[in-house]
């Protein structure tokens, strides 16, 4: 039975704006500090050699030190770091809790790419790298039909193929499209099982290839599944 308020709390989760603020945050804190170090640098360059008009040489590595240190106390780097990690595990600690009570309502007027898979990423297996694309797609494309939604990948071409000898294919992206919201297809990602992802990924494609610390076990329980 399903928790009342559980999808408004994942997708507030999800989607909330704290995390993505205090990354904003963050992000011009060490701006401001690059800048910063860059202006001081320049300044104690033209102070200690006056007469250079293009190259200067560079500043002691106990100057540069110091100066870094006391940028990163003035701009609260470590601080922010720290601070991130805990928004960050919080976050997924949250997701992770309530994404088993999460009830899936498609979306039945707009379409998402909820993921991308390209070609390029599976090129050390070379005449099989668009089955390898398409395969890292197919365990959600199976999952999400099955809890209701519609989906398809499709092929979007970036770099059209020479067409010669040792030729594998066009070079692009596959893209998981479906009418399931950002934020449920996540929880459904959640939800995914290894036996489900097996089965939909077949028999031709190697597991390890997608994650390589699978275990030998886990390998061969793959290959029984994916008939």
């Amino acid at each position: 039975m399903s928790k009342p308020g559980v999808n408004r709390q994942y997708q507030q989760c999800f989607e909330g704006p704290a995390l993505e603020t205090f990354r904003q945050l963050r992000k011009e804190h060490r701006e401001l500090a690059q800048l910063e170090f860059t202006l001081r640098q320049d300044a104690e360059q033209r102070k200690r050699q006056p007469k250079a008009k293009k190259s200067f040489k560079p500043l002691p590595a106990e100057w540069i030190d110091t100066l870094r240190d006391e940028l990163l106390v003035k701009y609260n780097i470590a601080e922010d770091d720290k601070h991130l990690r805990t928004l960050e595990q919080e976050r997924e600690e949250n997701l992770e809790r309530l994404a088993p009570d999460v009830v899936f309502d498609s979306d039945p007027f707009n379409w998402y790419r909820n993921a991308t898979s390209h070609t390029g990423t599976y090129r050390s297996q070379g005449y099989g790298m668009h089955s390898y694309a398409k395969a890292a797609l197919k365990p959600m494309l199976v999952w999400l039909k099955e809890l209701g939604f519609v989906a398809e990948i499709r092929w979007k071409v970036q770099l059209s193929s020479c067409k010669g000898r040792y030729d594998c294919g066009d070079i692009g992206q596959y893209e998981l499209w479906s009418n399931a919201p950002d934020w449920q297809f996540d929880a459904a990602q959640r939800r995914l099982t290894f036996e489900t992802a097996s089965k939909a990924m077949g028999r031709t494609v190697n597991p390890q290839v997608f994650n390589p610390f699978l275990t030998t076990e886990l390998v061969q329980k793959h290959y029984a599944q994916s008939y």
